[in-house]
């Protein structure tokens, strides 16, 4: 029985990398990208986000404002890079809505426009504020405030 599973599996994984060479896989190509190439075009909107939480370098929190994330693709975009920038921000915190607001999926907030004031930025101690914009042509834009103590 043991034998069998064991040829079974050697079997399967023989036929996916036989699969994976001659359709040319998609994953094959952009792995052979980032790790060969040295090319991070593929993962740009994760790597990206990254490069901005550290260009910011909060001295607070920050609040993100997510506009024009509409279409399924979108919004999966917008929930990566949601938690990349809260990843990349902790310990300090991200907001993108009320505090009532359990955010599981990522998504959550998306279409609220929630501006907040002054002051509830104030007392969620949030010193930078980053609002991405996304046009028709599915092309990601940001623009940074920094809030004054």
């Amino acid at each position: 029985m043991r034998r069998r599973a064991l040829y079974f599996f050697l079997s399967s994984a023989l036929l996916i990398n036989l699969a994976l060479l001659a359709f040319d896989f998609s994953l094959v190509k952009v792995l052979r990208k980032i790790v060969i190439d040295k090319d991070e075009s593929p993962i740009y909107f994760a790597t990206g986000i990254d490069k901005l939480i550290d260009a910011v370098n909060p001295s607070g929190n920050i609040f993100l404002l997510f506009r024009g994330f509409d279409g399924e693709s979108a919004r999966d975009v917008a929930s990566i890079m949601f938690f990349r920038a809260a990843y990349g921000a902790y310990p300090k915190k991200i907001f993108v809505s009320s505090e009532e607001m359990r955010i599981v999926r990522g998504t959550e907030f998306l279409g609220l426009d929630f501006p907040p004031d002054d002051q509830s930025l104030a007392r969620k101690g949030i010193s930078d504020v980053i609002i991405f914009q996304r046009n028709s042509a599915g092309q990601v834009s940001y623009e940074h405030k920094t809030l004054n103590p």
